[in-house]
């Protein structure tokens, strides 16, 4: 399987150092992005082959990320 880029939008760090890490030691590149906004500007700046994405975020609910 080709690697991944995978963006990963998550506040919580320790969630995101886990997923860091997991998804480079298997060949993956990751972007992290800590708020919706954020994530947006990464993808739309990017293009991440995939999207993992917390629905709580603390400025957008995900759904409305979704959305947008």
């Amino acid at each position: 399987m080709a690697p991944f880029h995978v963006l990963h939008i998550e506040p919580d760090e320790a969630t995101a150092t886990f997923m860091r890490k997991a998804l480079e030691e298997s060949g993956h590149r990751l972007t992290h992005a800590a708020t919706a906004i954020e994530g947006l500007q990464a993808a739309g700046r990017e293009r991440p082959d995939v999207i993992l994405l917390e629905l709580d975020l603390p400025d957008l609910d995900g759904l409305e990320t979704i959305r947008r």
